[in-house]
């Protein structure tokens, strides 16, 4: 039985993606990607199902457009 988490770490996130440091960078400032968790610590940890709401191009409350 596989369980999906809620929270991805952005190394992670970047494999899953297929995309660079670089890119998830710009994405959040300049596309509305959803920033990483509030005092994550130094491996930025995000909400998976803020991040599947965004690639769906929903609105994500909380986050700059």
């Amino acid at each position: 039985m596989s369980t999906i988490t809620r929270f991805v770490g952005r190394r992670e996130l970047l494999r899953e993606l297929g995309i660079s440091k670089t890119t998830i960078l710009r994405w959040t400032a300049e596309r509305g990607f959803p920033e990483p968790l509030p005092n994550s610590g130094q491996v930025p940890i995000y909400d998976r199902d803020d991040i599947d709401r965004w690639l769906r191009g929903e609105r994500i409350v909380g986050v700059r457009a």
